[in-house]
């Protein structure tokens, strides 16, 4: 099995060489073709949620948004610093207390904004917190080794919008529960 990438500012694009594709990379390309996409591979560096963001971002239809991998970690601790009473009980702690969730909560926050490793923890609430933080749609697949694909789509939504608001749509790949790429539109 060989895979063909070309390199492009930091990322991959991927496409199958010769050989047999894993089921992963079958349920990939059967993803890609369904929703008109194609893959952009970034670096597993700690900030591959980030990249993948500023990817889709850039990448948008309605005229793209310029942003950075570190502005975007210091929106997302905002939001997140912000909501510590509401999203802190959802932290495993070491201690029992509220104040040891809220302490740990907060020292979790402060990596996302300050280093390129931040705790897996809370990159679920990272990723819940996307559609608010980017005001878009969040689609993002989940393919484990074997192939199976989930897809969690986080549809954002203002309270009294009215019916028929769009909202841009961005598209990540989740790979090993921890590394993110990025699912860009393919050009027409």
């Amino acid at each position: 099995m060989s895979n063909a990438f070309e390199m492009s500012g930091g990322c991959r694009t991927s496409s199958f060489g010769e050989g047999e594709p894993s089921p992963f990379e079958m349920s990939v390309a059967e993803t890609m073709m369904e929703h008109n996409l194609q893959l952009k591979e970034v670096v597993g560096d700690g900030n591959c949620f980030f990249a993948s963001l500023v990817l889709c971002l850039a990448a948008l239809p309605e005229g793209g948004q310029k942003t950075s991998i570190t502005a975007l970690r210091n929106r997302f601790a905002d939001h997140l610093a912000g909501r510590v009473d509401e999203l802190a009980p959802f932290f495993d702690a070491v201690g029992d207390t509220e104040e040891d969730q809220r302490n740990e909560f907060l020292a979790a926050v402060k990596k996302i904004r300050r280093s390129q490793f931040w705790d897996h923890q809370i990159i679920d609430l990272v990723v819940g917190c996307a559609t608010e933080v980017l005001k878009a749609h969040v689609s993002v697949f989940d393919i484990d080794s074997d192939g199976n694909v989930t897809e969690y789509d986080h549809v954002y939504e203002i309270e009294g919008e009215a019916e028929g608001t769009t909202h841009p749509r961005i598209h990540l790949l989740r790979q090993d529960d921890n590394h993110f790429n990025a699912f860009l539109p393919m050009a027409e």
